[in-house]
């Protein structure tokens, strides 16, 4: 039976309850009129930007990669470069034991241009070898640069032809890291014209394996797995879009003095505890200050209040001076929770699935968020 075009699920005319339904009038005048074949779910997608959010639990994902994964198919893992704690898989080595895997840092885009992809490069190696993932290599992309997508392109070739490799590659990753988006560059810059896939900021778009031909590979796109400690699961696609970073993100530079707290909309707060500073060559009225530097969408407000009055703050205005999240997105995201980091000008804390922020100064801070929100402390990216 044909699969969709656009989640890669077989075709089905029987319950429109189901993945892959289309109405089997609709069916054969698309293939009369030699029109795209999509299910009904990808159509309204594609057209009217619909949340029309399908979760895949974690087994049969996992099914789908026993079933798919061969001896000597490259594993192509992509990540999002601007999220990387969230959407890089932890136990990527256990699940592809015996295949090389290449990771793709995507998004690029969003970054300045002073951070060129070298050092975005050497920066994603350091972190892979921390954590002892396993990789043949590193390549730094943005979906929406055609140069990009055809570097990835002849890197996945270079690497097969390297490593004597299957022309098949498994596409893998976390939903929402641009891998359908980076595949549509490849494909209209490969294949020219080709039919692309369906884009959307719904969680999980892709529903099963699709097999797509992209100049001489064969591509595996895979459904994206669902992070539930990213706060764009809890979220409704309309929010998604306002807060996850689609251009380049402009940081934001807040000088702080000790108790003072920038609040990140109302999806959490920064706080400035304690100064740490002791270089007795910083100026005297510099040494209790904090320069906090964010780095989020800019639909995302970021508002300075007292330490002492956050709390009331919050709960005054978490409806009106606060757009998101939702009070019904809040319920989701779980209680408050607050964190405390020692941190110092090689320290960036992460929001996963919203941004980060990084420090010019030695101090303590207090970090609060949902609890269902992974928060990082870790080495500087910017």
């Amino acid at each position: 039976m044909e699969k969709c075009k656009g989640c890669g699920v077989e075709i089905q005319f029987i319950d429109s309850t189901l993945k892959g339904y289309i109405n089997k009038t609709t069916y054969d005048k698309r293939i009369a009129n030699n029109q795209l074949v999509l299910c009904e779910r990808c159509f309204r997608l594609k057209n009217y930007n619909e949340d029309l959010k399908v979760e895949i639990d974690e087994d049969s994902f996992y099914n789908l990669v026993k079933e798919n994964v061969k001896d000597k198919m490259l594993i192509c893992n992509i990540v999002d470069a601007f999220d990387l704690d969230a959407t890089l898989i932890d136990n990527i080595n256990q699940l592809f034991p015996n295949n090389p895997i290449l990771v793709v840092a995507n998004k690029y885009d969003l970054f300045m241009r002073s951070n060129r992809p070298t050092k975005i490069k050497k920066y994603v190696a350091n972190y892979l070898e921390n954590l002892k993932v396993n990789n043949v290599g590193v390549v730094v992309t943005s979906g929406k640069e055609d140069y990009s997508s055809i570097k990835v392109y002849e890197t996945l070739v270079k690497t097969i032809d390297a490593l004597g490799l299957s022309k098949d590659v498994f596409f893998f990753g976390m939903s929402n890291v641009g891998k359908t988006t980076l595949l549509n560059s490849m494909i209209k810059n490969i294949n020219k014209d080709d039919d692309l896939l369906t884009v959307s900021s719904a969680v999980s778009t892709t529903l099963n394996i699709s097999k797509i031909n992209i100049g001489d590979l064969v591509i595996y796109d895979t459904p994206g797995i669902v992070n539930k400690k990213q706060a764009t699961y809890y979220l409704n696609k309309k929010t998604i879009d306002m807060v996850m970073p689609k251009n380049f993100v402009k940081p934001v530079v807040f000088q702080l003095n000790p108790m003072q707290t920038i609040f990140i909309e109302g999806f959490g707060s920064v706080s400035f505890l304690e100064s740490l500073n002791n270089n007795l060559e910083v100026e005297s009225y510099n040494l209790n200050k904090l320069s906090i530097v964010c780095y989020f969408s800019r639909n995302i407000k970021l508002h300075r209040t007292k330490y002492l009055n956050k709390d009331s703050f919050y709960k005054e205005h978490k409806d009106d001076i606060f757009k998101f999240p939702k009070k019904i997105e809040r319920k989701k995201l779980g209680e408050l929770m607050k964190y405390q980091f020692e941190i110092n000008e090689n320290t960036e804390i992460s929001f996963s699935g919203l941004g980060f922020v990084g420090f010019n100064g030695k101090g303590i801070i207090e970090v609060e968020t949902f609890e269902n929100i992974l928060v990082k402390c870790r080495e500087k990216l910017i």
